[in-house]
């Protein structure tokens, strides 16, 4: 499952740089395309979270630009693949002492900023909270924008270090009701720092035929890579140097590495013609073919930077009915305006968000202030209806009575033939999954994942997970908390929330020492006729990945290097 995540994530990053660049073409003036720079694990990031909190189209359109669909039955067991969609992604948190030893740091934060007076279903916040690491924060859009504005940028400040002090240069709009948020920070020194003495000014070839001249810089020794006489490419590998704590699960060579791909040709058509024949298979097995040999390398010291704007490229992928009011569907994040309590409050604050609107901003008039106290999960016996906004519905097709308030959900097996029981969850109890017919839902700590067998299946699903891997989840112990069971009713409610636009900031220096600074070294270069040569003098692509995961953490097309002179 894990190799299915990364290449969907993989094949999300092609797929989001054929979009970015087909809209700068629609935009653009004159023949040279501005850099793009994103991060590909970032926005999968944020939109398994609004794939968390979606269903019917929505939930579909996301799973399948995200590839999660690919060989895994994703309507039956969503919260399978988010948790181990989560712990793949918190397996690249390593970090280390950067002021005293300059290992590499990267790590990844998100929130989920939320109108006052909106109820958050607690099963969405639980999951975003424990699976994705995601903080709910309060904040007023609607009478207090300027403040939102302010907890948000300090937000992303935070999170990255300083790196990126803003994403919103003016207030959110007033009826936006939810932000989606997360934050990325990647501080990484090489392995084998480039000769900082040795940077001098040189010309830099546009696509269009023009030059510029760039502060190249320029490194020799023991390198990763690989020329491709057939696809046209040269790959070449710089690793970072690997941080003090080892990632749990992973034996590591080198945590992060950046790969630059450069066409041999030099047409003004090379870069495009490359960007169109690369699959994330192409990209696996120029990896897999690359050997340490002696290069030369020359490539320009930048610092690029991206603001983009997604909703466009997101519909270009397919992913439309998010942005479409009449369309949305976003029932699992909440229930809708109401005075059920909130989620609990967390200081933590992003690099991407969505604004997220109500169908008519006018029901927003008069915002409801939450109550005070927080909601559980500690549930007994099974009758509930005294609970505020209580609602029961029964879902056949599933199996499934389902009792539901502000605060709380009991979700009950329905067994033929077999009277209805509490079974309660622990790994050495259940023998066989299918034995269970009951699930409360409980505390954290308690509350296990209660995998079931046999019944209909949702038409949405493609097949089974492997029987065996079911049992590797259950005995990991996994909480479960019914949001298929949800997503599958009848009775689902939309609350009519939709996403008006995903705005996405990235900022990344390439220097001579890697992202932080340090004292030079001089060195001579000699060429012989053994060497490879990897002169980055024109337009190339570069993305940094984790590599112990496959997962690409930046994505970077350099059309015109900054800065330039």
């Amino acid at each position: 499952v894990n190799h299915i995540l990364s290449q969907g994530v993989t094949k999300f990053a092609l797929h989001m740089d054929r979009a970015i660049d087909a809209n700068q073409r629609e935009t653009s003036v004159g023949f040279d395309r501005e850099n793009v720079v994103f991060s590909p694990l970032n926005l999968a990031g944020t939109l398994a979270v609004v794939l968390l909190g979606s269903g019917g189209r929505t939930f579909d359109e996301i799973a399948r630009i995200l590839g999660f669909e690919a060989g895994v039955d994703i309507s039956g067991h969503s919260e399978i693949v988010h948790h181990m969609f989560g712990l793949l992604l918190n397996s690249i948190k390593f970090s280390g002492d950067s002021a005293r030893t300059h290992s590499s740091e990267l790590f990844s934060a998100g929130s989920i900023f939320v109108q006052s007076g909106y109820s958050i279903r607690p099963e969405f916040a639980a999951i975003a909270r424990d699976v994705y690491k995601n903080d709910i924060i309060n904040v007023d859009f609607h009478q207090r924008p300027a403040e939102a504005q302010r907890i948000i940028n300090d937000w992303v400040n935070s999170k990255t270090r300083g790196k990126i002090n803003s994403i919103l240069s003016e207030p959110p709009y007033p009826e936006s009701k939810v932000i989606l948020a997360s934050a990325l920070y990647f501080n990484g020194e090489w392995n084998q720092h480039f000769f900082k003495g040795a940077t001098k000014r040189k010309p830099f070839y546009l696509a269009s035929g023009q030059t510029i001249n760039v502060d190249m810089m320029y490194n020799g020794g023991e390198f990763p890579f690989y020329e491709d006489k057939q696809l046209g490419v040269k790959i070449l590998g710089l690793p970072y140097k690997d941080s003090d704590s080892a990632i749990t699960g992973y034996s590591l060579k080198s945590e992060a590495t950046m790969y630059a791909l450069l066409p041999t040709a030099t047409n003004s058509n090379a870069l495009d013609d490359l960007e169109s024949r690369i699959t994330p298979e192409v990209i696996n097995s120029l990896i897999n073919k690359m050997i340490n040999s002696t290069c030369i390398i020359a490539i320009p010291r930048m610092k690029l930077s991206s603001t983009l704007s997604l909703n466009r490229a997101l519909q270009s992928l397919g992913l439309t009915s998010l942005f479409t009011p009449s369309e949305a569907n976003l029932g699992l994040l909440s229930t809708g305006l109401n005075n059920a309590p909130n989620p609990s409050q967390s200081t933590s604050d992003p690099i991407i968000f969505s604004r997220i609107n109500t169908d008519d901003p006018d029901t927003d008039t008069d915002p409801i202030t939450p109550a005070s106290t927080t909601g559980t999960y500690g549930v007994t016996g099974k009758d509930f209806s005294g609970k505020k906004n209580y609602f029961r519905y029964k879902d056949s097709e599933g199996g499934y009575d389902i009792q539901q308030w502000d605060n709380g959900v009991y979700l009950e097996k329905i067994r033929r033939n077999i009277q209805k029981r509490e079974v309660d969850l622990n790994p050495e109890e259940v023998k066989d999954p299918r034995a269970t017919s009951s699930t409360p839902f409980v505390d954290h700590d308690k509350n296990l994942v209660k995998l079931t067998g046999g019944g209909r299946r949702s038409k949405r699903q493609n097949r089974p997970i492997d029987p065996g891997f079911l049992r590797f989840i259950q005995a990991k112990g996994l909480p479960s908390y019914g949001l298929d069971a949800l997503r599958n009713s009848a009775n689902f409610i939309n609350p009519g929330l939709y996403a008006s636009d995903v705005l996405h900031k990235v900022e990344i220096d390439i220097t001579e020492t890697g992202t932080v600074a340090a004292a030079a070294t001089g060195v001579i270069l000699a060429k012989s006729g053994g060497q490879k040569i990897f002169n980055a003098n024109r337009p190339f692509l570069f993305f940094i990945r984790h590599d112990p995961s496959s997962l690409i953490l930046f994505w970077g097309t350099v059309n015109k290097p900054t800065p330039h002179y």
